[in-house]
């Protein structure tokens, strides 16, 4: 890495769900092969550019991977919790994360994590919420709970339906708040949030009321668009004086990437590619990273 220049860490997170029989709203992964053959083939990517990448699978797709993700983490990978209410456990849990109080949410998440690391045999620390569900009791659940990293929110996005609330959200990495979940806070949990644009411009319909396009490999924009994603993101961050700047992109384990010809792979490639040449040419450190680890820098310099 060049002394001198500002860095932009980069972070990738595919999020795995179970399979879509074992949910009611009968979403997620195909088959467990098709998940099995995700993970693998975005680890070949990553290792083939000689980054790495960060797997977050639910507690139920941690037992059924437990070697596969334990594996990873031996490949440097990093690892995380996903939470989906609609296919946790044995699927008796019938709301989404934020329709539950405050003592429904540590219940349920307690046993999730307890889950998690009883399956992959070491400690929690990164939480992300499915359909970017929760309300103002998640934070400082999963600060009780002893996680130290979130990723949670999609700025400008309201669905009532699913409990995905955020408008007037700050859209850019910052400790949370323990009063509401849209605000910097006093908090040690640190959320780390997908770089987003307004779409007002852009002729397709976004789905489920998202008010922004955000840098999901699933949407397969056109290349232009997430290169402009990838730009307006970093140049906003600079703007606002951001401490820690990110470009963190997601994808889900419902897509065969080791075949190399899926246009999902492509996209994944050309974000990796497309992100390093952003930062070459503004003069910037392309720095990869788990979510943990950019906390870990932003508690460093003394990030809000």
């Amino acid at each position: 890495m060049e002394e001198n220049k500002q860095e932009i860490f980069f972070a990738f997170n595919m999020d795995c769900e179970r399979i879509k029989t074992e949910s009611w709203m009968n979403d997620g992964c195909p088959s467990w092969e098709i998940s099995e053959k995700a993970i693998r083939g975005m680890a070949q990517v990553f290792e083939d550019k000689g980054i790495i990448a960060e797997f977050c699978p639910t507690s139920d797709v941690a037992k059924k991977h437990s070697e596969l993700f334990l594996e990873m983490k031996k490949r440097g990978h990093g690892l995380g919790l996903q939470f989906h209410a609609d296919s946790f456990k044995d699927l008796s849990y019938r709301k989404h994360l934020g329709f539950y109080n405050y003592k429904e949410q540590k219940d349920m998440l307690a046993i999730a994590k307890k889950d998690w690391e009883d399956a992959l045999g070491m400690e929690c620390t990164l939480f992300r919420t499915g359909y970017n569900t929760a309300n103002d009791y998640t934070f400082p659940v999963l600060e009780e709970l002893g996680f130290k990293s979130v990723s949670s929110g999609s700025p400008g996005d309201y669905d009532e339906k699913i409990g995905r609330r955020w408008i007037g959200l700050y859209p850019f990495p910052h400790h949370c708040s323990s009063k509401s979940r849209l605000i910097c806070g006093e908090l040690q949990l640190y959320n780390l949030l997908t770089p987003s644009i307004d779409h007002e411009k852009y002729k397709w319909k976004q789905k489920n009321n998202r008010r922004r396009l955000r840098l999901v490999v699933d949407e397969l924009f056109p290349e232009e668009t997430y290169r402009e994603i990838v730009e307006s993101s970093i140049d906003t961050q600079f703007l606002v004086n951001q401490p820690v700047k990110i470009v963190q992109v997601a994808t889900h384990n419902t897509f065969d990437y080791l075949d190399e010809n899926i246009p999902q792979r492509k996209t994944m490639e050309f974000l990796i590619d497309c992100t390093r040449d952003v930062c070459k040419q503004k003069g910037l450190n392309f720095v990869p990273a788990t979510l943990d680890q950019i906390h870990q820098e932003a508690d460093r310099v003394g990030a809000f």
